[in-house]
């Protein structure tokens, strides 16, 4: 996953955009991501993203005026990462991306 820019004034926007993973996920049509902007207490509103057959997304993430600045996580819910850790199956990272807010 990617974001552009990687550093950003609160009130702007970053594109937040990833390709297909390397397995195969084969969504349903009109299957959507929700992503936030988050940093320690606080968490911008969800906006819902898009996401094609193979997973590939891209869609713009505005950023609140009254964030904090300093570093943040983009993270995306909706896809299969969200079961990292659970049930036994291990652990992961999740599904995010660093952004520094300036």
């Amino acid at each position: 996953m990617t974001v552009d820019p990687a550093i950003v004034a609160p009130g702007g926007v970053v594109t937040v955009s990833a390709g297909p993973p390397e397995c195969d996920l084969n969504y349903e049509p009109g299957h959507q991501y929700t992503i936030r902007l988050r940093t320690v207490g606080v968490s911008s509103p969800p906006i819902a993203a898009d996401v094609d057959r193979d997973g590939r997304f891209s869609t713009a993430l505005p950023i609140p005026a009254d964030f904090p600045v300093g570093s943040a996580i983009i993270e995306v819910t909706g896809s299969p990462y969200d079961e990292c850790g659970k049930n036994g199956y291990g652990s992961c990272a999740g599904y995010w991306v660093s952004v520094e807010v300036e």
